[in-house]
Formats: structure tokens, sequence, C-alpha cells
């Protein structure tokens, strides 16, 4: 009896051992499919990842052709960037292979791309499991649009007409030469949209006029020459200027035409700024007299030719595209303080190109017309009757973006001269 006992308690311990076989079997077989899903996990969540960076590129190429009221170019170039990054067509989906455009601000065009790519990712180990397909997908929004504020360089645009705004829903006007027509070439007479502020983009602005205080450069770095020069050369901030803020600041003194050549040549990149080298950035200026007589009937400074070799210069240079850093942020603002300094509105911002400046003299010399380019007339007093370019000199754009501007973000302002922010938004 004792010897059939021990044989069936030998016979129930077998059993058991080979539960527990067929036991870790199932449990071995359960860590493998889970490590080699993990593995499989893994694959895809880089797919995707790589997914995700072709869609970034992509909108990020195409919002670069936008606000535009045809969304052509932007898709074209969506889509380049997609080929370029190794994604089919075929993995592209919602309308146009990959790309949809809004209008978010009711503008008439287009500021917004979204890119879409989906594609099958690999399906290796977790076959095993019954997964026999897998979709990794992802999607990339950017937008293109004005920006409301900034760090600007130590200038100041003073819009003749501060009125003359969106709101206020009116026509511009403003006779720069005062003979009560402003029909003539640089006057103002047409819809905010053409003109605000009174602003015109067709003409040459200067900077710092005379030898008074109250001639247009604003101390916002500092009150001394230095302080000047090292705001031009970006080593010092301006601070941040916002569309509707009120901005306290005083006016800097003095001629400082040297600070402003030494402060401009030691701006990067050197290869636009540092002269004589940076001299193949230069751009000839033309400004009208503006007698308002029968002789010049156009308004001071009125100078489409050097505007147009501006455009060819500054804006999407191909020859030069160091030219580009020639367009800077500069603050509109409402009026200039008073001698002593005061509190001032700010506008807008705007996108200012940067001709030429006084690097030869340190007086306010530099003057031109309408056949004489801006230069130094050399000793002895200056012509009259020419226009005065300044201390530095150059012109207004629209709807462009200097490089290196410390911008914030997209606003809603429709100042067709405030420079143009991209940024992914989703």
């Amino acid at each position: 009896m004792l010897g059939f006992g021990r044989r069936l308690s030998s016979r129930l311990y077998a059993e058991e051992r080979g539960q527990m076989a067929i036991f870790m079997v199932v449990v071995l077989l359960a860590v493998f499919l889970f490590f080699a899903m993990s593995l499989d996990a893994g694959a895809w969540y880089f797919d995707h990842r790589k997914a995700q960076n072709q869609a970034e590129s992509a909108a990020l190429a195409g919002v670069l052709e936008l606000p535009n009221a045809s969304g052509a170019n932007a898709l074209t170039q969506a889509n380049a960037a997609l080929d370029r990054n190794g994604s089919s067509s075929a993995e592209r989906y919602t309308a146009a292979e990959g790309g949809t455009l809004t209008d978010t601000n009711g503008d008439g065009k287009l500021d917004t791309i979204r890119i879409c790519v989906r594609r099958s990712s690999g399906v290796f180990f977790s076959s095993l499991a019954g997964i026999t397909d897998v979709k990794v997908s992802a999607c990339a929004t950017a937008k293109a649009g004005p920006v409301n504020g900034s760090n600007v360089m130590p200038w100041a645009v003073v819009a003749p007409d501060p009125g003359c705004t969106e709101a206020a829903g009116r026509n511009c006007r403003y006779d720069a030469n005062g003979d009560g027509d402003y029909t003539d070439p640089g006057d103002c007479n047409a819809s905010w949209f053409v003109c605000p502020f009174g602003l015109t983009p067709d003409r040459l602005y200067t900077f710092k006029q005379g030898t008074g205080g109250n001639t247009g450069i604003l101390r916002v770095c500092g009150s001394g020459a230095n302080d000047y020069r090292n705001c031009l050369a970006g080593a010092a901030s301006s601070g941040f200027f916002e569309v509707g803020s009120s901005v306290n600041v005083d006016l800097q003194g003095g001629t400082i035409a040297n600070a402003t050549d030494n402060g401009l040549q030691a701006r990067a990149p050197a290869a636009a700024w540092d002269l004589p080298g940076g001299a193949t950035c230069d751009v000839n200026s033309f400004p009208s007299q503006g007698a308002g007589s029968a002789t010049y009937p156009q308004s001071p400074g009125y100078d489409p030719v050097g505007k147009a070799a501006a455009t060819t210069k500054f804006v999407n240079p191909t020859s030069n595209p160091q030219c580009a850093y020639r367009l800077v942020p500069v603050p509109i603002i409402s009026a200039l303080p008073p001698n002593g300094g005061g509190n001032v509105t700010v506008l807008g911002v705007a996108s200012f190109g940067v001709a030429k400046w006084n690097s030869t003299s340190s007086q306010d010399r530099y003057q031109g017309t309408s056949t004489l380019a801006c230069r130094d007339p050399g000793n002895g007093q200056p012509p009259t009757g020419e226009f005065k370019c300044g201390v530095v000199w150059g012109y207004l754009f629209t709807g462009v973006t200097p490089p290196d501007a410390l911008l914030e973000q997209i606003g809603d302002s429709n100042n067709p001269f405030a420079p143009i922010l991209v940024a992914l938004v989703d």
C-alpha cells in the first residue's frame, strides 16, 4: 500500500512538472511577443517622427509664399519639399496632394497652410499577434502674417497723417510739397491700404537731418553716442516696440555721423554692412527736390528708380543674398517727442531697407536730386535746393521680413509695412 502511494505521488509530481513546462513556454512566448511588438512600436515611432519632420519642413517651405491671394506657389513649394525629403505623392492626403490653405483673417489672402502625410509602416514581429497593417500620420500647420511688435533700429518714421488708419474708413490726404495738389508723385490721396498713415512706398526716407536733437534718431539703447553705435551694431537692444503702445523715448543729440558709420559697419553679417565690401549692397538714390513748381512738381524724395533697385537687391536677392540683411525693423510713430524726450505712440513696425549712409564725413552733408545720387558734395557749402538725404537713407517695403528681426508673434495688423513672420502653429 505504501509503495502504491509513493508511485502515485511520483506520477502526480511528474505531471505537475509537465504543466510547469507548458506554462513556461506560454510565458516565454508572451514575453517574446511583447518585446517583438516593442521593437515594431519603436520603428513606428521613428517612422512617425520622420513623417512629422517631412510635414513641418513642407509647411514652412509653403508658407514662405504666403500671404497671397493664390495658393498655387505655396502648394508647389510644399510638395517640392516633400519630394526632397522622400515623401511620395501617394503618402499625402487632404486636398491638393497633401495641402490645405486658409484665409484666417478674412482679408482675401491665404495665410495658413496645413500639410499632412500618411503612410504604411513596417510590420515585422507584430504579425505574429495578428497585426497586419499599421498607418502612421503627421500634420503640420504654418501661418504667415504681420507682426505687431519688434525690437527696432534707433530710428523713426514719423507718420505725416497718423489718423489715416483702417478704422478711420477714409482716404489719406498728404500733400508733401504743400502746393495744394494731392496727385503729385509721392503724395497721398488714396485709401488706407494704399498709403497707410500717409506714408508712400515710392519715396526716399531719411534719418537724422540737421545738427539739432529733434531730427529722427531715438535714444532707445542709452544716452551716449557709444550706446547708439552699439544699438546699430546689434550689441544692445532697443527694447520692444508694440503697436498701440506709448513709449517714452529721448532723442539722440549731436551729429553722430561717425557713430552711425561705425555702428553699421560693425553689424552682422559683415558682407552686407562692412565697407568697402558691403558696398555691394548699396543702392544709389535719386530723390526729387520737390520744389512744388512746374519744374519739380513731385513730392520731396519721390524716387521710384531707387526703390526699384532696392527691391531687387534687398527682397529675395539671388546674386548677393547677404543684401537681404539691409532690411531692418523701424517703428512708425505719431510724432517726434520734443527735445528732452517724451511719450510717443507706436503706430506700427515697418520694414526699412538701408540704401546707404554717411560714411565719409562727420557732418550731415549728403544731398541728392533726381539726376544726382545722394552724395557728399565735398568742401564748401552744400548746394541749395537739393534733397537732404540725412545720415541714413532708404525705403519702406510692403510685406517683407528683415532676416535678423527680433519679432514676437503674428498679429492681426493690416499694416502693409509690417514685417511678415512665419511660424509653425500646430
